[in-house]
């Protein structure tokens, strides 16, 4: 992390990802819960959940997982392609959303509460930082440091 700006973003975008493990992400579950259900929903005996669903859940809950990895490697400034990580914090955004457009489908909007909506955000906060990285690095790259003309 280059500048304040993305590091503060950063420590927000991990405040975030912390806080919505334990709110409410629906009626009955904090972060914590549905991650647990999102895990093990498709290994149940009872009531498995069809693969069409338990391969998008799975890997939305799999985020979780990269966060903090993702997190760490900002900040120790180990982000050695900034191209690639901004690719990886896509993918977890858009996997994260996988939520937000089945209760939209299912007219079920009102269903998602706080603690969904403050995990997307960590995931939206981290794309950023990935997003301003990758401006920055490309606007250095091209601008001469030396204090001669471009």
């Amino acid at each position: 992390m280059k500048t304040t700006v993305t590091r503060v973003l950063a420590w927000i975008a991990a405040a975030a990802w912390l806080v919505s493990w334990f709110l409410p992400v629906i009626d009955g579950y904090p972060g914590w819960a549905a991650f647990r259900a999102a895990i093990t929903a498709p290994f149940q005996h009872t009531f498995p959940t069809p693969p069409e669903d338990a391969i998008p859940q799975v890997f939305s809950a799999l985020t979780n997982l990269a966060f903090p990895v993702m997190f760490l490697m900002l900040l120790a400034q180990r982000v050695v392609n900034s191209g690639r990580f901004l690719r990886v914090a896509i993918l977890c955004l858009v996997l994260d959303s996988y939520w937000l457009v089945q209760a939209t489908r299912a007219n079920e909007l009102q269903s998602l509460l706080a603690g969904y909506y403050v995990w997307l955000g960590a995931f939206v906060l981290l794309t950023a930082v990935a997003t301003v990285s990758v401006v920055s690095n490309r606007r250095t790259s091209k601008i001469p440091t030396a204090g001669t003309p471009p």
